[in-house]
């Protein structure tokens, strides 16, 4: 638990990990839950000392509904407005968990090892909409084309296999398609190099 005042505790650590507890997945417990984690993170914002970093980070899934984008909110210098950014996801304004040490470490002024998942993240990225509601829409669009791009790497690998299955019983002439089919993979890694 936060103490009324954490001033002195903020100053004394370099690094302040703060657990505001999880969200239920829905209904009113989960308004009263965010109300709680907005009051003392709102505490914590208040007694940072001045040029420190705020970061806000959802890392796990509370719901039962599957995986979803997680909230990345990060606050001070050079996180200031526009989206995040990682060279890990060479996507705006996609970062990974695994973007976190880097930053913390970057941000500690502590050299980056080389074999680190991840890359620091940087703020600023064109883009963003200047206010909340747009910004809130805009995520929650991106949350459901990545639930919808997940349903579909199934129904894709499905389509990739009932296609071997057909071009291995056909019985001539199935080379041109067998190496078509061989590129498929080789082709979707190369649609991915673009977002």
């Amino acid at each position: 638990r936060l103490p009324a005042d954490p001033g002195a505790l903020l100053r004394r650590c370099p690094l302040t990990a703060v657990d505001l507890g999880s969200l239920p997945p829905s209904g009113p417990a989960r308004a009263e839950a965010l109300a709680a984690v907005d009051a003392h993170l709102s505490v914590v914002d208040a007694h940072r000392p001045a040029r420190t970093v705020l970061a806000v980070l959802g890392l796990a899934d509370s719901g039962e509904d599957g995986p979803h984008l997680h909230v990345a909110a990060l606050a001070g210098p050079g996180f200031d407005g526009g989206w995040l950014r990682s060279a890990s996801t060479r996507r705006t304004p996609y970062v990974q968990l695994s973007d976190v040490a880097p930053t913390v470490l970057r941000v500690l002024g502590v050299r980056v090892p080389g074999g680190l998942a991840g890359a620091p993240m940087a703020g600023g990225a064109g883009g963003r909409p200047s206010t909340m509601d747009p910004t809130l829409a805009a995520l929650t669009d991106a949350d459901r084309a990545a639930t919808g791009q997940r349903g579909s790497v199934l129904v894709f690998a499905l389509g990739v296999c009932a296609l071997w299955i057909v071009v291995l019983v056909l019985p001539r002439r199935r080379t041109p398609l067998l190496v078509a089919l061989a590129a498929v993979p080789g082709c979707t890694f190369l649609a991915n190099l673009a977002p």
